[in-house]
């Protein structure tokens, strides 16, 4: 409710008139800047665009991840979408994304252990991938082909193969 004194900055106490009793020290100018901008998006209709741009990236790299041997899909919604792969560790893949082919991938239980239980990933859980409407066709196919080739070709050490 109450912070620095505003205006008033020589003073130990909130300025008792109005408007000043009720800035609560410096104005957030670069958020109130920032929120602005966000409004102006909404009001074009860049939210509803970039949300029709993510789902087709996403069902994209569904389709052709569907199409990897030993692979299960979950999710596949709102930009995110979750799988294993049969004899791969999901810490072990997000690690061989990361540095084989600079891919960046949320691993594990992803502060949800209950659905993960529920779901039968539990306790290793997960790989993560969220496409956003910044990302390409060509990087949807990229991250198929990696893991598609991380699929085949490796086998994990942490399963014992």
């Amino acid at each position: 409710m109450t912070g620095g004194t505003g205006v008033k900055s020589e003073s130990l106490h909130q300025p008792e008139e109005l408007p000043l009793y009720y800035e609560a020290g410096t104005l957030n100018l670069p958020g109130i800047a920032g929120l602005n901008e966000g409004l102006k998006l909404l009001e074009d209709g860049a939210m509803e665009r970039d949300e029709a741009r993510t789902a087709e990236l996403t069902r994209r790299l569904t389709g052709g991840l569907a199409g990897i041997p030993g692979i299960h899909l979950i999710g596949g919604r709102g930009g995110i979408l979750s799988f294993t792969l049969d004899g791969h560790d999901p810490e072990e893949t997000g690690y061989l994304l990361s540095e084989m082919y600079g891919i960046s991938v949320r691993t594990g239980l992803h502060c949800a252990p209950l659905i993960h239980e529920h779901i039968g990933t539990s306790p290793r859980g997960t790989v993560r991938v969220s496409p956003s409407d910044r990302n390409t066709e060509a990087e949807m196919d990229a991250f198929v082909e990696a893991v598609g080739k991380i699929a085949g070709k490796y086998k994990s050490r942490l399963f014992g193969e």
